[in-house]
């Protein structure tokens, strides 16, 4: 029952995360497509380890 409890948890967590993630790498292609300062790739990146990597290894090819 915990052990439930926790996975759901995680997989909530995991949504959130790369729900994030797409809306980063949205902002910062809206952003690059009009020339103005981008999300430095180090939060990208540390956004896609805290958990968006899904997102951000389709987003990155």
């Amino acid at each position: 029952m915990i052990l439930k409890d926790i996975f759901s948890v995680y997989l909530l967590f995991l949504f959130i995360m790369n729900a994030i993630a797409i809306f980063a790498y949205y902002a910062d292609k809206k952003k690059a497509e009009k020339k103005k300062w981008r999300t430095p790739e180090k939060v990208l990146l540390g956004i896609n380890l805290l958990g968006g990597c899904y997102t951000g290894y389709i987003k990155n090819g």
